[in-house]
């Protein structure tokens, strides 16, 4: 059998120093006696006990992303306990934190953290910068006059995100939309407000084209001689413009035409259009020319059949042109004498107005023919 006896000089022993295993609560040097009961022989051992301490660590690092600055405990968490505090008075608890800050400046941001050893505070000064409240644009005024094509689209910048925008326009617009389309012409107000209040304000003017007018200068045909003309000039819109007439030209301006009515579109180089209709008149001169001694067509107005008497000076080398109102040929005939007498078939004419044209060396005459 053995007994047992604790000491120390250095320590503290809190439970039954005869034990063998005992509580102690300080640091130092303790000395084991062993004595065998059976022969009274005696050992000793002494054991060396350190105390560790946790001393408190309140390091940290911080991340500033525009207005939200991020702070970590270096040591995260550690069983002990970390409380943020700001300087404009925010405060928040956790290894990891948050704050939000709507102005720009200097912010103190001190960090307390606890644990069983103690409390250490350490203090870090971050900057913030909050750029003005503002924004990018883009903006498409119309296309074509009156066309509502307008569009706006509103990029918030600067100020505390959560942006929010209110409009006011012609006729009682609004809207609380960023982007807008099928627009009018006209004044648009918009107010962004941002997560703090604050507000940004500016009026966007849409505008239009002026609308596309055409101005003709028109020379009626005489007496069938195919002298018609259309002299437009095209105002408003966007230049260069395009044109396309109905008897298929693509120019401005005619010349040679027929009596008839002429269709034009003018094309600006936004694609509006503009569609037109212009009237050449026939002038009568009752004399034939000199070359001529008679051109009749009879009868006029028809339904089947119309005969072409033709009488001149001279053997001319004549033709027949036979042309619709918009002065395209769809059928000759050739004269070989001086008198000649031609008829003509109509009968699959469809009804209108046709001109008849004699056509010689020397000059020519055209009679309008009615298809009834």
């Amino acid at each position: 059998d053995f007994t047992y006896l604790w000491t120390t000089e250095t320590g503290n022993i809190v439970s039954d120093p005869d034990q063998l295993i005992i509580t102690v609560d300080a640091p130092g040097t303790y000395v084991l006696s062993v004595t065998n009961t059976t022969n009274g022989c005696t050992n000793a051992a002494q054991v060396i006990i350190e105390e560790f301490i946790n001393t408190p660590d309140a390091a940290f690092t911080n991340e500033v992303a525009y207005n939200m600055v991020s702070v970590f405990a270096a040591n995260g968490s550690q069983n002990g306990t970390s409380v943020w505090t700001a300087s404009d008075g925010q405060q928040v608890a956790g290894n990891v934190a948050t704050f939000v800050f709507n102005v720009s400046g200097n912010y103190e941001i001190c960090h307390t953290y606890t644990n069983e050893c103690g409390s250490a505070v350490v203090c870090q000064t971050v900057t913030v910068v909050i750029l003005p409240l503002g924004v990018n644009q883009a903006v498409e005024n119309l296309l074509c006059n009156a066309d509502q094509s307008g569009s706006i689209t509103l990029v918030p910048t600067g100020g505390i995100p959560g942006y929010s925008v209110s409009w006011e326009g012609p006729e009682g617009f609004s809207s609380t939309e960023f982007s807008l389309t099928g627009l009018q012409a006209g004044s648009y107000t918009y107010t962004i407000t941002d997560n703090a209040g604050s507000t940004f304000t500016e009026v966007i003017n849409i505008t239009e084209p002026a609308p596309l007018e055409v101005t003709v200068v028109i020379t009626d045909e005489t007496n069938g001689q195919l002298d018609g003309g259309l002299d437009i000039t095209v105002h408003g819109g966007t230049p260069p413009y395009t044109y396309s007439w109905s008897n298929g030209a693509v120019v401005e301006d005619l010349a040679g035409l027929a009596a008839g009515e002429y269709v034009l579109y003018v094309t600006d180089a936004n694609g509006c259009i503009f569609e037109t209709v212009f009237t050449v008149d026939s002038k009568t001169n009752t004399e034939n020319p000199k070359f001529v001694n008679m051109f009749m067509v009879m009868p006029n107005p028809a339904i089947t059949e119309v005969s072409i008497k033709v009488s001149m000076e001279k053997n001319l080398g004549a033709r027949l042109y036979i042309l619709n109102q918009l002065g395209q040929k769809i059928d000759i005939k050739t004269i070989g004498t001086m008198e000649s007498e031609t008829k003509l078939d109509i009968s699959q004419y469809t009804q209108g107005i046709y001109f008849i044209r004699l056509e010689t060396e020397t000059g020519s005459v055209t009679q309008k023919m009615i298809k009834l």
